[in-house]
């Protein structure tokens, strides 16, 4: 047991020595607060009803979406029904500084993946298209896939689901329309 913790402390008391700044000086670094295009998202907090159609067949639902870390980020929690058939989803949103793109990662019930996209928003914060690229489960190879997010206004929303495949025509495969519950 005593062996196992020593690289734990090493490691802990490395980080403090790095993270620490000298008696004297002066921290040279500030967290980084939320901006323009973190409101832009900001502005779907809260609690929505859905009308959602997947592959033709129309359903509904309900998400909400938090502010987490201080306005940083949102999180969105998702839950929709199509006939018998109940899946949900979680979304974690936010705008990355460094990059300057707006950044999304993507869970659901019906895969077990993690999807990571990037984007850019246009309108001033009210569209915000995302593109990532996923297994094509049909033919072996890829997809490209976009997310278009539109909210231009400020109770409703919808986001299209729009796939690629690497030989055919691009096709809309989920579209949502929400419409502020709370």
């Amino acid at each position: 047991m005593k062996h196992a913790l020593l690289p734990s402390l090493a490691l802990g008391a490395s980080l403090l020595v790095v993270t620490q700044p000298a008696r004297g000086q002066e921290q040279d670094w500030e967290p980084a607060g939320p901006g323009e295009h973190h409101a832009a998202i900001g502005r779907l907090a809260g609690k929505w009803k859905l009308a959602v159609t997947l592959g033709g067949d129309r359903g509904t639902g309900e998400t909400e979406f938090r502010p987490v870390m201080g306005g940083r980020f949102l999180l969105e929690e998702t839950r929709v029904r199509i006939g018998d058939f109940a899946f949900g989803w979680m979304g974690l949103h936010g705008y990355d500084d460094r990059k300057a793109l707006h950044v999304s990662t993507w869970i659901d019930t019906l895969e077990n993946g993690i999807e990571p996209m990037e984007g850019r928003c246009t309108d001033g914060g009210t569209t915000i298209a995302y593109a990532t690229t996923n297994p094509d489960h049909r033919t072996g190879g890829t997809k490209n896939v976009e997310w278009v997010l539109k909210a231009a206004e400020q109770d409703r929303f919808t986001v299209e689901m729009r796939t690629t495949p690497a030989t055919g025509a691009p096709t809309v495969d989920i579209a949502v329309e929400g419409t502020r519950s709370e």
